[in-house]
């Protein structure tokens, strides 16, 4: 019997084509870019709005360098802050 010999395809150079392939896709096709929802902000108005607060309902909080809290000028730890807002809270609803 004698021996047939199949056909082979050389398989060298396969991937350097697919590489190519890949490379000239990523090229020349084009990305979406999100432009996002086009949208017209309305302007401010004209008229000027003024809002009045009341004084006794402003509460004046700083912090120092050295991460200490002044409430109306006096120390306050920060623990106590909670408690120093809803006595002022309820002074101030009175």
């Amino acid at each position: 019997m004698s021996r047939k010999e199949s056909p082979e395809l050389n398989a060298d150079s396969m991937a350097d084509i697919a590489f190519l392939l890949l490379i000239f896709f990523l090229v020349t096709t084009t990305a979406q870019v999100d432009s996002g929802i086009r949208r017209k902000i309305t302007e401010k108005p004209k008229d000027n709005f003024v809002m009045y607060i009341k004084k006794k309902n402003i509460l004046e909080v700083n912090i120092s360098l050295k991460n200490q809290l002044f409430v109306t000028s006096e120390i306050v730890q920060f623990k106590d802050l909670k408690k120093l807002l809803l006595i002022l809270l309820t002074m101030a609803v009175v």
